[in-house]
């Protein structure tokens, strides 16, 4: 059983501390991807599993092995890196056995897996070219090619699509998924693009200053976002936040921000929902417009204040007043304009609530 395991891995440089006390389990066949900002510890925790980055505290298991000092060729892993790194003057069928021919494999071992990789990788047609004569898309697939012939336990991918343009970035995704349905290879994935983790991940770690914020599936992370950090991070365009407070009316709680206030009785709160400070979250796709804002827990009227067209929707940017703007999706055929006065109305039941101090979800 391929499972990846950390144990209160801690990584620091001097006085800065790059992973804190980190614990992440990943279970055999499952492709988890570390989704965060630059900087936030996510390739430092794979290199770790890597054997690339000395650790200064905590445990790395593989397959039911501490491999914490173990040399990166004797963990049972295999890397696709940012950059390509292929042999210029080797021809792609060169590249993808390079690494067996040195191991020594015989011959006829070695033809059968760059097949197998050739194919899967559709490839096959380019075998006796060289890296030059790819493009951008191709390189990477032999780049993957070079880690699926070593039969490897485990996949790590360090950024792997990020130097390609965005409709081959969607080619290689797609290429990448399917090898995982087929493979089901235990798999790590370092993104930066939220895209990328929502459609490849069976779940995500979204990490910040070197710790995990919340792990769970993309629905999960999506839906139900565990922290104010991670409902900003997740999402495009991002979630609005209304800045205001939770206060009792009537003996009910309602989210009150500058003269305006939506009821929550419809909203499953994680503790008791007592007056605070604090963000109301919702997405732009969650906000109803229209003859339909009336039935909302909330619905008024605002005011657009600029318009995005974005192909099949438009984004609509109002005022939301006390100098807050919330932005919503509406169907590229309404025939909005900067000023127009439209109804808006919100559910309680599809926001996210996040306390002012703590950041964590109400």
């Amino acid at each position: 059983m391929a499972e990846v395991e950390a144990r209160n891995i801690s990584i620091s440089y001097g006085s800065f501390k790059a992973l804190q006390e980190l614990n992440l389990k990943i279970s055999h066949g499952e492709f988890l991807v570390l989704l965060g900002p630059s900087g936030c510890g996510k390739s430092t925790l794979l290199n770790a599993v890597a054997g690339l980055q000395e650790i200064s505290a905590g445990q790395i298991w593989i397959s039911g092995r501490n491999v914490t000092w173990a040399e990166p060729k004797d963990r049972g892993i295999a890397m696709v890196f940012q950059s390509y790194a292929l042999y210029p003057k080797m021809s792609v069928r060169e590249n993808l056995s390079f690494g067996l021919r040195v191991s020594g494999m015989p011959k006829e071992e070695i033809a059968r897996r760059v097949s197998r990789a050739a194919e899967t990788l559709q490839l096959s047609a380019m075998l006796d070219r060289r890296p030059s004569e790819l493009s951008g898309g191709q390189r990477q697939r032999v780049a993957i090619g070079r880690v699926l012939v070593r039969d490897a336990e485990v996949f790590l991918f360090d950024e792997p699509l990020s130097n390609l343009d965005a409709q081959l970035r969607v080619e290689l995704r797609r290429e990448i998924k399917r090898l995982h349905r087929t493979l089901r290879a235990t798999s790590l994935y370092v993104t930066h693009d939220q895209v990328e983790a929502l459609t490849l991940a069976d779940r995500i770690a979204v990490m910040n200053k070197g710790k995990i914020e919340q792990i769970g599936s993309p629905a999960e992370i999506y839906e139900r976002p565990s922290t104010r950090y991670v409902a900003a991070f997740i999402g495009s365009p991002a979630m609005n936040f209304l800045e205001g407070g939770i206060e009792t009316v009537s003996g009910e709680p309602v989210f009150k921000w500058g003269d305006r206030s939506i009821p929550l009785q419809h909203y499953a709160f994680t503790d008791a929902g007592d007056q605070r400070s604090a963000s109301f979250g919702i997405r732009p796709e969650h906000l109803v417009f229209g003859d339909r804002a009336a039935a909302q827990d909330f619905h008024g009227e605002f005011v657009i204040d600029m318009l995005e067209p974005m192909g099949s929707d438009t984004l609509a940017w109002c005022n939301a007043g006390s100098g807050q703007t919330i932005g919503l999706r509406a169907p590229s055929e309404m025939r909005l304009a900067e000023g127009d006065r439209i109804p808006i109305g919100i559910s309680a039941k599809n926001a996210s609530i996040f306390d002012a101090a703590s950041g964590r979800r109400v």
